[in-house]
C-alpha cells in the first residue's frame, strides 16, 4: 500500500519533470511546431489529456496538461497521476487550488493490495510551495485510514479489529476511550446488541473522547457494522456484494476524528 511520504518523496538530485497545464486558446497561440506535435499526437488541450515533450536524447522533460473544465471538481487535475510514466513531476504553472491539485494526485496514487508484492510505478510529486505540508499529510494519512479499513476483507476486520483502530488513534491522540460490550451492550444499547446476536464475534460499541471538558460538546456518530456479523441473509445477492463498506460510516467518522485531533 502506498503511504503519503512516498508520493511526494524525491530522491537525490532528481529533476522533476515539469507539468504544463494548457488551455485550448493556449495552445492555438504556440508556434508551428508545437501545433505540428500536439496535431501529430491528437492534442487539443483536452480536459486533463496529455502530451509528452522530450529532447534530442528522446528523455521526457516535459507533459502539457489539457486544463481541467472551468466546472470540473477541484481535486480533478490530480488524476493525471495514474496517467503518468514513473518519474518525478513538478507543475510549472501556478495553480489556483495547489492543495486540493496535491491531495488529489496523492487520492489518485492510492492503493490497497497488501496480501500480494506489486511493482507499481514509482509517481512522486513536487509538493507546491503554497501548500501546508503539515496539514495535507493528515488529510492523506486520514483518508488512505479510512479506504484501508472499508477495503479491508471481512473476515480480517470484525468488531474486534474495529475496536483495536479506533483504540488506536485514540491513544495516539491521548484521548478518553470506551468500550461498551456484553450485559451493559445488552441494557443500555439493545438494539446493537440485537444485530449482532448472532455471531460468534461480539457486538459492541466504540466511544472515545478527547478535548477540554470546557470545549463545547461536538459527537460524532458512524454506523460500524461489519459484515458478517449476525444477522439474517435476507437481501438478494446483488444486495450482499458491497455489505462489508457497511461500517464505512464507523471508518469515516474514525478518520474524521484523526484529522480533527
Amino acid at each position: 500500500m502506498v503511504k503519503a511520504e512516498e508520493i511526494f518523496k524525491t530522491a537525490k538530485g532528481q529533476k522533476p519533470i515539469a507539468l504544463r497545464v494548457i488551455t485550448k486558446s493556449e495552445l492555438a497561440k504556440t508556434g508551428a511546431p508545437q501545433k505540428r506535435l500536439a496535431a501529430a499526437h491528437g492534442f487539443d488541450a483536452a480536459s486533463l489529456s496529455l502530451l509528452a515533450h522530450s529532447n534530442a536524447q528522446g528523455d521526457i522533460t516535459e507533459f502539457w496538461v489539457g486544463a481541467p473544465a472551468l466546472d470540473a471538481d477541484p481535486f480533478a487535475l490530480g488524476a493525471i497521476a495514474s496517467k503518468l510514466p514513473a518519474g518525478h513531476y513538478e507543475f510549472s504553472t501556478p495553480l489556483d487550488n495547489a492543495h486540493l491539485v496535491a491531495l488529489g494526485w496523492a487520492l489518485e496514487l492510492y492503493r490497497y493490495d497488501p496480501f500480494r508484492k506489486t511493482n507499481a510505478k514509482r509517481i512522486t510529486l513536487q509538493i507546491p510551495k503554497t501548500v501546508d505540508v503539515q496539514q495535507l499529510f493528515a488529510q492523506i494519512n486520514a483518508s488512505f485510514a479510512v479506504r484501508d479499513m472499508i477495503n479491508a476483507p471481512a473476515n480480517l476486520f470484525g468488531p474486534a479489529e474495529l475496536e483495536d483502530a479506533a483504540r488506536k488513534i485514540a491513544s495516539a491522540h491521548k484521548a478518553k476511550f470506551k468500550t461498551v460490550s456484553g450485559k451493559e451492550l445488552a441494557k443500555e444499547f439493545p438494539l446493537i446488541a440485537i444485530v449482532g446476536q448472532a455471531s460468534t464475534r461480539a457486538p459492541r460499541l466504540i466511544e472515545f473522547i478527547w478535548g477540554k471538558a470546557t470545549d463545547p460538546k461536538v459527537t460524532l456518530v458512524g454506523k460500524g457494522v461489519c459484515f458478517d456479523t449476525g444477522g439474517l441473509d435476507i437481501k438478494p445477492s446483488s444486495g450482499m456484494l458491497l455489505m462489508k463498506k457497511d461500517m464505512g460510516g464507523a471508518a469515516n467518522i474514525l478518520g474524521l476524528a484523526q484529522l480533527i485531533m
